[in-house]
């Protein structure tokens, strides 16, 4: 309860300043001071204004524990805690860790619920927990420069590997990940007996770690054998042969395999839409227009004009210095004055699509189909002659 009063009565002294402040005709803040707050959620102006306003406090607060997300990308539940050991790396670092200061984690999902703490800084009686120690046993830096680039076609083969070890089943043990490719201390999954109970195994924390010169691939060469089977690409002469074939041996997972056959691409039809407000999104002479060029660009309507005023936008411009600007669109004058915009589409009246259906797509989803539909057209695998929805279906073969 103690911490709850102090921390309204922060609030309080915290508002009774910015009032002050913002009451000035001066402040960036002044036009949304008279506006009911509830106008204010969505104004993106004021987001931009207050962005602005509190970028400095912002950099100063919290680049030191964001500095890792930056290098690393969003490890998602782990980013709070990454966050906190870069705030000790970079901070501590600095010896600006002292006893007396504190540092608030504030960790949220997707969901409603959120957890926020307070961390204390204090003298410790314990050797093992100081900042020194920490910022030691971390080694953010010297471990970052460790990585290694490794080829794109390393998550397709992890990818690959998982959706296979899905149709396992028990009893198995997993390929990935390959031993000798993990930190010293890592925990992985051993393997899964046949009444599903999971083992568990530590890489020992005086193992060293494989690097590229000495293991080009991180996929296990049971990995590499399946991907060097799926690399078959057939011919097509003719019809077309079955994409899948279960292969009678069976991999040394002790499971039958399926070995999946790549064919060559054929493109048998084609269609193309093209934006215009003086006719539909589909003509028969699109290709023609592409080849030549056509303008497909045109003004904006004043109606067009005023449902973007009320969406509140907020351009951003770009200065041949390099810095941004944003700013509000507050007139037509300030608006886009032309665009490529889409031209008309009717699914019920030109394909028989149901009514029903074409209410759940929007603008973009409805002329996907239609692109479908037209290809399908193109490719002669419909007659499409009118809007009777039995000519746009294929046959059952």
């Amino acid at each position: 309860r103690q911490h709850e009063r102090l921390a309204v009565k922060n609030d309080e002294t915290a508002r009774e300043s910015e009032k002050k402040d913002a009451t000035s005709t001066e402040s960036p803040l002044a036009p949304w001071l008279t506006k009911p707050i509830e106008e204010t959620y969505t104004d993106r102006a004021l987001d931009g204004v207050l962005k602005k306003l509190s970028s400095t406090s912002y950099k100063q607060r919290l680049s030191d524990s964001s500095h890792l997300s930056k290098l690393v990308g969003n490890t998602y539940a782990a980013s709070v805690f990454m966050g906190l050991a870069s705030l000790i790396d970079k901070v501590g670092g600095r010896g600006e860790l002292t006893p007396g200061k504190t540092a608030v984690v504030f960790s949220y999902g997707s969901g409603a619920m959120a957890t926020m703490y307070r961390l204390h800084v204090r003298d410790t009686t314990q050797s093992r927990f100081t900042i020194d120690k920490m910022i030691s046993s971390l080694s953010l830096e010297t471990r970052l420069l460790r990585r290694e680039e490794v080829h794109p076609r390393e998550l397709d083969y992890a990818l690959e590997t998982r959706a296979r070890m899905h149709r396992a089943g028990a009893p198995y043990s997993p390929v990935y990940p390959t031993v000798g490719r993990m930190f010293p201390g890592t925990y992985y999954l051993n393997g899964i007996d046949s009444k599903w109970r999971r083992t568990y195994s530590r890489i020992p924390l005086n193992d060293k770690m494989i690097h590229r010169n000495d293991s080009p691939n991180l996929a296990p060469p049971i990995v590499l054998r399946l991907a060097k089977q799926e690399e078959v690409s057939i011919p097509v002469t003719g019809k077309l042969s079955v994409l899948a074939e279960t292969n009678n041996n069976t991999d040394s997972l002790g499971k039958e395999s399926v070995v999946m056959k790549r064919v060559a691409c054929v493109v048998s039809g084609i269609a193309a839409g093209l934006p215009g407000k003086d006719g539909p999104v589909f003509r028969e002479d699109n290709l023609e227009r592409l080849i030549r060029g056509d303008q497909c660009i045109g003004p904006i309507s004043g109606t067009t004009k005023m449902s973007l005023l009320e969406k509140n936008v907020v351009q951003l411009k770009k200065n041949p210095n390099g810095t941004t600007e944003r700013f509000s669109v507050s007139s037509q004058s300030d608006h886009i004055q032309i665009a490529a915009q889409l031209g008309s589409l009717d699914l019920c009246a030109s394909y028989g699509v149901a009514a029903g259906l074409v209410q759940t797509m929007d603008y973009a989803a409805q002329v996907a189909v239609a692109a479908g539909l037209e290809a399908l057209k193109s490719a002669k695998l419909v007659s499409g002659k009118s809007a009777d929805s039995s000519e746009w279906k294929l046959e059952d073969k």
